[in-house]
């Protein structure tokens, strides 16, 4: 992952008063079977308040299909779908919503291996 609503990593997505959450790290793995692993790295940083930040991870699989530019990513046993669009050199995803951050959507962009 290389950005997140068009900013660099680390990105802040959400913010309180006391604590910040950001997106720091991703990865999302395309396989051939049709199958995706998603990965979304977060810090909970609540240092204002006092706590130490906290980090995590949140890992979704499911199928995948490429319909010309279009993605569409559909998470196991969810019934939901998750849509992108797939360019020469990245793919820019609709993440699925994540802890501790409130709407709106977010979008990831990612660079594509093999180019």
């Amino acid at each position: 992952m290389t950005a997140v609503d068009g900013s660099d990593l680390p990105h802040v997505v959400s913010s309180t008063s006391l604590c910040d959450q950001l997106v720091s790290a991703g990865l999302l793995d395309l396989r051939r079977d049709g199958s995706f692993l998603l990965r979304v790295a977060q810090v909970q940083d609540c240092s204002r308040g006092g706590a130490p930040p906290d980090s995590f991870t949140t890992t979704t699989t499911g199928a995948f299909t490429i319909t010309g530019t279009q993605l569409s990513l559909r998470p196991a046993g969810t019934g939901l779908h998750y849509d992108g669009t797939v360019s020469a050199g990245s793919v820019e995803v609709h993440l699925p919503p994540l802890p501790l951050v409130s709407p709106p959507d977010h979008v990831a962009k990612f660079i594509k291996f093999p180019l």
